[in-house]
C-alpha cells in the first residue's frame, strides 16, 4: 500500500520561496530521496527540536 493510501499518513502542504523551492527539489534529485521522505524527515527533526525546548526561527 502506498502513503496515499495508507491511513497511518496524512498529506500536508504550503508555499515556499521559489528559490528555497529549486534548492530543495535539486538536493532530493542528487541524494535520491523522495521530497515527501525529506519533508518527513525535516519536520520530524523539527518537532524533536522543538519539544526539547530549543527555539527554531
Amino acid at each position: 500500500m502506498d502513503k496515499r493510501r495508507d491511513p497511518n499518513y496524512k498529506q500536508i502542504s504550503g508555499h515556499i520561496p521559489l528559490e528555497l523551492y529549486k534548492q530543495f527539489k535539486t538536493a532530493c534529485f542528487y541524494r535520491d530521496i523522495k521530497q515527501s521522505e525529506a519533508v518527513e524527515i525535516a519536520i520530524d527533526n523539527w518537532v524533536k527540536e522543538d519539544s526539547q525546548g530549543e527555539k527554531t526561527s
